[in-house]
């Protein structure tokens, strides 16, 4: 008979409960280690900024992108207008903080679509070799 004593002997629930605890503590262990590295911290951190501006953008951005207001075309920067406003009279810095949604929905875009794609190209030029690896 085998003894395990990484699993408590009990209920499903209590199971439950320390694979909720060994997955929270390797993922705060991965995070510590990810922090320790400048640069990571510095990409995760403009990662971390990026999300934060597109899901409070409604509540960030004083002006709506898409309105335009000609009388207030290519005024520049002021209280009103952080960044001025384009040659619409659309205020720069709302459009700034909306695009940071069309910024992230590209990101994820090519991600999903480069991976599988590198992976074919690359599992073609293993197996072939020769010219077609070349």
């Amino acid at each position: 008979m085998t003894v395990s004593l990484d699993t408590p002997l009990g209920t499903g629930q209590s199971e439950s409960r320390q694979r909720i605890k060994r997955a929270f503590g390797r993922a705060t262990g991965f995070i510590g280690k990810m922090a320790r590295n400048p640069l990571t911290a510095i990409g995760g951190g403009i990662i971390l900024l990026l999300l934060i501006v597109a899901a409070f953008a409604p509540v960030i951005a004083p002006y709506n992108p898409l309105v335009q207001d000609l009388n207030n075309a290519l005024v520049a920067p002021n209280a009103q207008h952080w960044f001025g406003t384009d040659e619409f009279g659309r205020d720069i810095f709302s459009r700034l903080v909306y695009g940071s949604r069309i910024t992230l929905y590209i990101v994820l875009l090519v991600s999903v679509t480069v991976g599988p794609l590198g992976l074919l190209l690359g599992v073609t030029a293993g197996y072939f070799g020769g010219k077609v690896d070349a």
